[in-house]
């Protein structure tokens, strides 16, 4: 069962990582009355749901984080001030949509069914920050995903979608607009 699990995420790692986004929903909160600026480092819980194939997957996911909180000025520490945990949850969605249609054709009518089968992968990457167990913020990345789908994203840039509603923004940023 437990091996069977671990398979199931790694293989759902392996899809957010070069994911072919239908349509992306970033979804964040934060405790209210959290001073951020109150935290200078950090460290990231790492998840252990991985198969000793996927380890270059779950880097490169940890990677990305580290890049974005370093990039807001965090240092990663031992005996952090904050704390980086992340999930990936996954499943899968089939859509059934039957189109009728009617034909007049010299006084009869002829009846045509078309039958259209979507199949969606879906996928959401949690991450939280957390202080001595309890959530200050956290994000969701919601994606749905099919083969066809064209707009391709690489986990440095799902994670740098997800970071830009972390509430510490990187320097100079404020200024971009």
């Amino acid at each position: 069962m437990k091996n069977q699990m671990l398979n199931w995420l790694t293989w759902g790692l392996g899809l957010l990582l070069l994911v072919s986004c239908g349509n992306i929903k970033v979804v964040s909160y934060q405790t209210p009355n959290t001073d951020f600026s109150k935290f200078s480092s950090y460290n990231i819980n790492s998840n252990e749901n991985f198969s000793a194939k996927n380890m270059e997957e779950k880097d490169k996911l940890e990677g990305a984080i580290i890049n974005e909180m370093d990039s807001r000025g965090f240092l990663f520490a031992q005996r952090p001030d904050i704390l980086i945990d992340y999930q990936i949850i996954l499943g899968s969605e089939t859509r059934v949509s039957n189109d009728r249609q009617i034909f007049p054709y010299y006084g009869n009518y002829y009846r045509f069914n078309t039958i259209n089968v979507d199949r969606y992968n879906e996928g959401i990457l949690l991450v939280e920050a957390k202080k001595n167990k309890k959530i200050l913020w956290q994000g969701s990345l919601d994606l749905r995903y099919n083969s066809r789908s064209k707009n391709k994203k690489n986990i440095a840039e799902l994670i740098g979608l997800l970071f830009d509603e972390f509430p510490v923004t990187k320097p100079g940023a404020e200024n971009a607009n």
